[in-house]
């Protein structure tokens, strides 16, 4: 029925949108075929014993921290030279020319600096490449962002298998372990340092806190987490309030 709609909502057919239809197929029956492996493996956990389990949810949480960490790299984006204008390239391009120049240097344009008067997040964001990526080479910038979001996406996922382990069990961290391995955009997603890749681990790191919080015995214990807790969250809303 998908295809169906996608064929007759087309109104004029080239190369790419047989290549799109083709690949869309593709990474549907992936996806269908990954969710019943993972339907199958949650139903063979359950058979396994709890030391087993230990040692399976350890061993999937390392290879995929790893994975999350490494695999970005391949799906870095060449900027400037890319088909895409979305806010990351905007952002990039601006403080790549800047140079830890103050922004008074960019014209007054709408891709410019009024891009930031009227995106305020991006304008802190936008001062916080511009600080740390100062002195580097185009090439040393798109590097090191991606290892950046990379470590700050992995550090998310490895948060939210702690997450599902702490409020199930360890059986639901392995399943949550095998379901975010197979999940795409962690990978190329992950690759761009931006708002939305740089908040995500205050959010779940926040919610990780809370959860600590809400199962410690001592009162001190409590209180420590929530203040933790508290303070993570307000700085991820600082960056990006809608995530």
């Amino acid at each position: 029925v998908m295809n169906l709609i996608v064929i007759f909502a087309t109104p004029k057919w080239h190369i790419d949108n047989v290549i799109a239809l083709i690949l869309g197929n593709v990474i549907l029956m992936t996806a269908i075929l990954y969710l019943f492996f993972i339907a199958h493996a949650s139903k063979k956990i359950n058979t396994l014993a709890l030391t087993t389990v230990h040692t399976y949810y350890l061993r999937s949480l390392l290879i995929l921290g790893l994975a999350v960490l490494i695999v970005p790299y391949f799906f870095m984006i060449h900027v400037p030279h890319d088909a895409h204008d979305w806010d990351f390239f905007v952002v990039f391009a601006n403080t790549s020319a800047l140079h830890g120049r103050t922004f008074d240097h960019l014209a007054l344009t709408e891709n410019q600096r009024l891009y930031f008067l009227h995106y305020p997040n991006n304008q802190w964001f936008g001062m916080i490449q511009n600080f740390l990526f100062a002195k580097t080479t185009l090439a040393s910038k798109m590097f090191l962002m991606t290892g950046l979001s990379s470590l700050l996406t992995s550090s998310s996922v490895v948060a939210g298998s702690l997450l599902a382990k702490k409020v199930a069990s360890e059986k639901m961290g392995l399943c949550y372990n095998l379901a975010a391995f197979g999940f795409l955009p962690f990978y190329v997603y992950g690759a761009q340092f931006y708002t939305d890749t740089a908040s995500l681990p205050f959010v779940i790191f926040g919610v990780l806190f809370i959860i600590y919080a809400l199962k410690a015995t001592q009162t001190t214990s409590k209180i420590l987490w929530w203040i933790i807790a508290l303070l993570v969250i307000f700085s991820g809303y600082y960056i990006k309030p809608t995530v």
